[in-house]
């Protein structure tokens, strides 16, 4: 890494103020549970709020990995900037896209569908612990040209787009599922009240 690093971008640092708010909104949704809820789903095919998280956490576990890699990758070649910063097309699309309240449903594949639901404190502990690691991951890109930085889509590697599209994309589809959360404890609730 290099010796001296340049202040945070205004774009690096408003990807870290959009982490912080995930984490509370993700406490708070874990927080307001009541028995039972965590794993209920509101319809048959929709996903419980345990799902959400679980799907949120499965998709760290790949995404995190390639960011860092990314960067690393990027610090090496002596790709430098402070931006700003831009999405691509493609990447800009994704992120847009999955940002709630969303239109478009997309079918995920095999490794990201959650399976075994573990307990609300478990789940949530493990997305903060991912939350962190994002939050480190950009603090370490301080000083890198995110322009020039290609990262390697999880989901089909035949879709690249820029580190910083990747970083916008892991904090919209946070926000996506946490939506899809808090609207599946709601319509829970409701359907209790009648």
């Amino acid at each position: 890494m290099p010796a001296s690093r340049s202040p945070l971008s205004p774009q690096l640092s408003t990807l870290l103020d959009e982490i912080e708010a995930i984490d509370v909104r993700a406490s708070q949704l874990v927080d307001g549970l009541q028995p039972g809820e965590w794993e209920r789903r509101p319809s048959p095919k929709s996903w419980s709020a345990a799902e959400c998280l679980i799907h949120l956490n499965l998709t760290a576990e790949q995404m995190l990995p390639r960011l860092t890699a990314a960067v690393g990758a990027a610090l090496e070649a002596g790709y430098t900037g402070d931006g700003p910063f831009k999405s691509g097309f493609l990447g800009g699309l994704l992120a847009w896209l999955i940002e709630p309240p969303y239109q478009s449903r997309f079918a995920t594949t095999k490794p990201f569908e959650p399976a075994a639901i573990a307990p609300p404190e478990k789940v949530l502990a493990v997305f903060r612990e991912g939350n962190a690691a994002l939050s480190r991951i950009i603090q370490d890109a301080t000083g890198v040209d995110l322009n020039r930085t290609r990262f390697v889509s999880p989901f089909n590697e035949k879709v690249t787009y820029t580190a910083y599209a990747a970083m916008r994309i892991v904090n919209a589809h946070s926000r996506r599922h946490l939506w899809q959360a808090e609207r599946a404890l709601a319509a829970l609730r409701a359907g209790a009240r009648r």
